[in-house]
């Protein structure tokens, strides 16, 4: 697993939060690195979850299977990412990484989200509207 590393950027300076970890676990590396900055976003909502677990409640229901297999089933169909990666031997590799929709932010959630509403389309299935769902607590 590859840790992620928080911090923040104040007048163009980068403060890490755990500065004594990061550095053990680079000081544990040789060779060529790559190293990725990006805003942290905000983590998918509970109105969010909520509503996606409704839908594998509601797909799962239609087509056979329990709210968990639908779970798994979209992470693995929606959220793979494939990586190339290579061992201390040198030996490079193509593997499937399968994502949490714990990790997931608001945005990438929603996007997620809509292409679970499509396939459901795509089978005849007419899930709850987010909004009716939310006014209706």
């Amino acid at each position: 697993m590859i840790p992620l590393f928080y911090g923040k950027i104040e007048n163009g300076k980068l403060e890490l939060f755990k500065p004594d970890l990061f550095k053990m676990y680079y000081q544990s590396m040789e060779g060529l690195v790559g190293l990725t900055i990006r805003k942290k976003g905000k983590i998918r909502s509970n109105p969010q979850n909520n509503t996606y677990w409704m839908w594998c409640t509601e797909i799962g229901d239609d087509l056979g299977y329990a709210p968990e297999e639908m779970h798994n089933y979209f992470k693995s169909e929606f959220l793979k990412e494939v990586k190339m990666i290579q061992s201390k031997s040198g030996i490079i590799k193509e593997v499937t990484m399968i994502q949490s929709t714990t990790k997931q932010t608001t945005i990438t959630m929603k996007q997620f989200m809509d292409k679970i509403w499509r396939f459901a389309g795509e089978m005849g299935i007419i899930l709850t509207d987010p909004d009716d769902f939310n006014n209706l607590k």
